[in-house]
């Protein structure tokens, strides 16, 4: 967000930009007051995300566009498509223009936004690219912290030929039957079996996972093995990890461009994170489970090796002692290009793309007064509304029932 303000402070510094995050309390108040002409959001993918933005662009009229938050997307998965389309209902004027960050996901998710009536046409659907990798190509942020000195201190004590990188991403292993539910963007009334299913299976990998980095850690005294753990996952679940003194557990919310300097390969689980260590010309190593096909897939990108999750130890032995290098084939290539819009001698500003297209002076849809979503949404606020009044009386009328 803050890349995308200079940008688009560098082309128009008479726009007020103001960043909120949506879920705190006070944010709908917030936006009546501040009444914005652009309203960049988070994708409608969430059940009944939508409603308070047909309220917003009925009362104010802003262009509304959404910034797809993509993470790993199969293809060959079609409960992961969807979940990528989202399972909000809406019509095709609330949202102006659809953002992604290659073609491949924006003509499989845009064409589907387009058959579910959540898009009024393929004009409306923008490649841009993903801001954060504009650190690779010599667009640093200006404001990015500098590491904790425990963990710069930590890695300089290593040489990178000895230190080894870790990502998790376990996080639906502490999703109980209720958080399934309240998530509203994983169809939890028509997958709640398959759901649960998927969290044992990921309570399993992760215990697989954490045992046999532990088991590299002591099989290979001289390395570093580093672990960054995934933003919404638990510190607590890799607590483990804490006695060991070759292992840095990287719990802090930091960017993975800004470790992977410091290593020589990567271990993951089918993670759009592999793109850094396509970018940092470094191999990769996907690790896989038996009991893990449906859930963690290596998404058909290529790595340098594929090994099961109990090779751990003796992979890193072998790297170590051995001379896996990285080679940029064109397999990698296409899917740097397809994914990401990364190609080889283009300038690669997606940042200054979604400025642009912000504060482009074309005007949004309009939704009119008889739409059918629109009046859904304004009776769901209105209900809401009305019940939460109710409640606040109940409460104050057993509040002085007790005092007397």
């Amino acid at each position: 967000m803050e890349s995308i303000k200079r940008e688009i402070l560098s082309i128009d510094q008479s726009v007020v930009i103001e960043i909120r995050e949506m879920c705190v309390p006070g944010f709908n108040k917030f936006v009546f007051k501040f009444k914005p002409d652009v309203i960049l959001t988070f994708p409608f993918t969430c059940e009944g995300f939508s409603r308070w933005y047909y309220l917003f662009k009925m009362l104010l009229g802003p262009k509304i566009i959404s910034l797809r938050a993509e993470g790993v997307v199969d293809f060959s998965n079609e409960y992961n498509v969807q979940w990528a389309v989202g399972f909000d209902n809406y019509g095709c004027t609330l949202v102006d223009y659809e953002l992604f960050w290659g073609e491949k996901l924006a003509q499989v998710v845009g064409k589907q936004l387009l058959q579910q009536h959540k898009l009024s046409s393929m004009v409306r659907v923008k490649v841009v690219g993903y801001p954060r990798l504009e650190a690779y190509f010599g667009h640093n942020d200006p404001h990015m912290p500098a590491l904790p000195s425990r963990i710069k201190q930590k890695l300089n004590g290593y040489k990178k030929e000895h230190v080894v990188l870790f990502i998790t991403g376990f996080h639906l292993a502490n999703y109980s039957k209720q958080n399934l539910y309240d998530a509203k963007d994983l169809n939890a009334e028509n997958m709640i079996d398959e759901l649960l299913e998927a969290v044992e299976i990921s309570k399993r990998y992760r215990s697989e996972w954490i045992a046999n980095v532990i088991a590299a850690a002591n099989e290979n005294p001289d390395a570093l093995i580093v672990i960054k753990k995934h933003p919404i996952e638990k510190r607590e679940d890799y607590e483990a990890f804490n006695s060991m003194d070759n292992i840095l557990f990287i719990y802090e919310d930091i960017q993975v461009e800004e470790i992977i300097p410091y290593v020589s390969v990567f271990f993951h689980y089918g993670s759009t994170a592999l793109v850094d260590a396509y970018l940092s010309k470094i191999p990769a190593i996907y690790v896989y489970s038996q009991k893990n096909k449906q859930w963690y897939s290596d998404l058909c990108w290529p790595s340098s090796m594929r090994v099961a999750v109990n090779e751990i130890p003796v992979t890193v032995k072998n790297f170590l002692s051995g001379n896996l290098l990285f080679e940029m084939s064109p397999e990698i290539r296409l899917v740097l290009k397809e994914i990401f819009s990364i190609e080889d001698d283009k300038p690669y500003r997606p940042s200054r793309e979604i400025a642009k297209l912000i504060i482009d002076p074309a005007p949004p849809q309009k939704i009119k007064i008889t739409d059918l979503y629109f009046l859904k949404a304004l009776g769901s606020i209105i209900l809401t509304m009305v019940r939460s009044r109710i409640s606040m009386i109940l409460k104050k009328i057993g509040i002085r029932k007790r005092r007397i």
